[in-house]
């Protein structure tokens, strides 16, 4: 009885908050793609999925807002710095990335994880987080 209890709770909560379905292969465009889903709201959760937890360096300046913190590591042996930029949410990740404040460059991918940016400077370690992250733009080429 308590089962059934417990699978008819379960079942009315998912018929209230709605269910959605996603689709296993997302498009991905050239624009800033959504990143509300869930995802990090930290810089130290995306250094724990590449590992950069040990060796990552958080800048103790102040950044401009509305960037909260920024960081940098070398999550990949021979591979060079990875930027990180940690907003209030992912929304407002998304939205400063439309704005055009962050420079970059012409080899540089740009992706985020919930509200964190993330700067790849080198093509391996774009590849790489491009399994991982939400691409927002792809590694341009000369």
């Amino acid at each position: 009885m308590n089962r059934l209890l417990v699978l008819t709770s379960v079942s009315s909560v998912m018929l209230l908050a709605g269910c959605t379905t996603v689709s296993p292969d997302p498009e991905v465009t050239g624009t800033v793609a959504s990143s509300a889903a869930a995802g990090a709201t930290t810089i130290q959760e995306v250094w724990a999925k590449i590992g950069c937890d040990d060796d990552g360096r958080l800048d103790v300046s102040a950044p401009n807002p509305p960037v909260d913190h920024t960081g940098m590591c070398t999550p990949y042996e021979g591979g060079e710095l990875v930027f990180f930029y940690q907003l209030p949410s992912a929304d407002e990740a998304a939205d400063w990335l439309r704005s055009g404040k962050l420079e970059i460059g012409a080899r540089d991918a740009v992706f985020t994880d919930g509200a964190v940016v993330i700067l790849a400077t080198d093509a391996s370690s774009a590849q790489k987080f491009g399994e991982l992250f939400i691409p927002q733009s792809s590694v341009k080429q000369d």
